[in-house]
Order: C-alpha cells, then sequence, then structure tokens
C-alpha cells in the first residue's frame, strides 16, 4: 500500500463530513481500514468499497465481517470502471492517493460524476512525495473538474508521516457553495 498511512487515514476520516444517513463509496479501499474509522458515523447510511486487488478486498472483508452483516457494508474487487454502480447513487465519494482521478486522461473523473447524488462531495485525497507541487498538483486537476461539471469548494492539507496530506473538495458545479 505505497504511500497510504494510518496518520493519512485518521486525518481523512476526521475531515471528512459524513452524516448518519449518508451513502459513502471508497474508491481505492484497499484493506477496509478508512471504512472501519467511518462506518461508526453511518448509523443509516451506506458504505461501499471497491478496489481492483482481490487481495485487498479479502482483507477489508476479514476485518469488517461486523459491518457487513448489517448490510450496510460492501465491498467490490473491481476497477472503477467496471463496478456494478447505480448512478447518483452516493453522497460523499472518497479516493485516497489513487493517481487515475488526479492524473489520468481516462474516464475515471467521468465516471464519478456520474455516481454522485445531487449535493455530493467527492473528497480527492493525496499523500505528497516530498518533490510534488501541491498547487501544480491541483492546477493539472481543473481543466479535467471543468470538463466533467466539477469544481472545488475547499483545499486542505496536513502534516502527516511520513508526507504531507492534501484533500480536495469537490462538488457538482451547479451545487456549488458561497462563502
Amino acid at each position: 500500500m505505497p504511500r497510504r498511512t494510518e496518520d493519512c487515514l485518521t486525518w481523512v476520516q476526521r475531515y471528512v463530513y459524513v452524516q448518519r444517513r449518508d451513502r459513502v463509496l471508497e474508491i481505492g479501499c484497499g484493506p477496509g481500514k478508512l471504512a472501519s474509522m467511518i462506518m461508526p458515523r453511518l448509523r443509516e447510511g451506506s458504505y461501499t468499497g471497491i478496489d481492483p486487488s482481490a487481495q485487498a478486498i479479502a482483507a477489508a472483508v476479514r476485518s469488517n465481517q461486523a459491518d457487513i452483516a448489517t448490510g450496510r457494508m460492501v465491498f467490490h474487487a473491481l476497477d472503477l470502471a467496471n463496478a456494478p454502480l447505480a448512478a447518483a447513487s452516493f453522497d460523499k465519494v472518497i479516493a485516497v492517493n489513487v493517481d487515475p482521478l488526479w492524473m489520468g486522461a481516462g474516464p475515471e473523473l467521468s465516471i464519478v460524476r456520474s455516481l454522485m447524488a445531487p449535493a455530493a462531495v467527492l473528497y480527492l485525497v493525496f499523500q505528497l512525495a516530498p518533490t510534488d507541487d501541491s498547487a501544480g498538483l491541483v492546477s493539472r486537476l481543473m481543466p479535467r473538474l471543468h470538463a466533467n461539471r466539477l469544481s472545488i469548494s475547499a483545499i486542505c492539507s496536513r502534516q502527516t508521516v511520513p508526507t504531507p496530506t492534501l484533500c480536495v473538495e469537490i462538488r457538482g458545479a451547479e451545487d456549488e457553495v458561497t462563502l
């Protein structure tokens, strides 16, 4: 699990505003650590985790048996393009260190946009390498967001171990909040 650390995930679960009835999608969920941190706040909501690694999903299932048994948590060993997810079905979408969403020219942002319910929020999180320029990452992301009718509503960073973590909070352009 390169770059992804416990410190980063702990900060992300504190930063992400999850409400009791939210429908949460985590893209690149790995072994389900963030899922287990978020689930206590989803008293009536649901969590879906996807990851292309069958090994990671098996670990997620093993470590989240109690929540899976409630029927409100599910994991899929699939990549985003092949995940059987309904359009406009998620209130919060979280992606930690999912490079195609940050840098790819593929359809990933378009797929995520289609999965977001009205007023949904995408939390795009990236644990920076020492040579990464956060302003440069965000500026390269902007045209792709605009092309998918998405806009940045907040940017936050935190010094996590071993490197800083950047979170870009993204909403549908029609859902922009005025500060």
